[in-house]
């Protein structure tokens, strides 16, 4: 269902999950409205958050200044560089950008560029043409299954953001080190974001997206 949040779960140790109550879980949101306004409470008429919902402005970058004030100020200024490895341009700290983004780069070139890596430990940003967005396949990290017996190579729905389509995709372990094959290649797979492991609606894991695999 649109908006559903069952992709966050794939965090909680399974032993926790199996201790936990929903509540509200067989409920639509409209329905917790009402029993919000039936018991007079102001939380009902609440506009629902459409980003982080810590982060109401949706400005990012103010946030992470105020949060991490020193740390940010440590970052500094840094080079964007083409796929070649030649310096286009600079931009204000890698972590004011996002794999995907095209706004906001002061570049000038013909054909629109954008992020298609960030390095944090030599604070640059590498820019490229769309098609350089799609990946096929990707590492993972810091695993954790909520159904036992999982053998590889195993065949799932994954989802690469919360709000990005599922595709069907294969996960598969050599020398430890956890891949997942999706069946079409997949725009903007980003290195620190979740990515979550279903089967029909049943979530069966996750992890954090460690680095694209060419």
């Amino acid at each position: 269902p649109l908006k559903d949040q069952a992709y966050v779960l794939w965090g909680i140790p399974i032993k926790t999950l199996s201790r936990t109550l929903f509540p509200l879980g067989d409920f639509t949101k409209e329905e917790v409205r009402d029993i919000a306004r039936n018991n007079q409470l102001e939380t009902a008429e609440i506009p629902e958050s459409m980003e982080i919902c810590f982060v109401a402005d949706n400005n990012y970058k103010r946030f992470l200044k105020d949060y991490s004030p020193k740390q940010i100020a440590q970052i500094g200024a840094g080079d964007i560089l083409d796929e070649a490895g030649e310096v286009v341009g600079t931009h204000s700290g890698y972590t004011d950008y996002t794999i995907g983004q095209r706004k906001g780069l002061g570049l000038s070139n013909p054909e629109p560029w954008y992020v298609s890596e960030i390095d944090p430990d030599s604070n640059q940003i590498i820019v490229g043409k769309k098609d350089t967005l799609s990946k096929n396949t990707c590492s993972v990290s810091q695993i954790n299954w909520l159904v036992k017996n999982i053998s590889f190579p195993c065949n799932v729905s994954a989802q690469i953001r919360y709000n990005s389509p599922v595709v069907e995709a294969e996960i598969d372990e050599t020398d430890s080190q956890i891949s997942v094959q999706f069946s079409k290649p997949q725009t903007a797979v980003t290195p620190g974001q979740s990515i979550v492991f279903y089967e029909d609606d049943i979530v069966l894991g996750g992890g954090i997206i460690e680095k694209n695999i060419e």
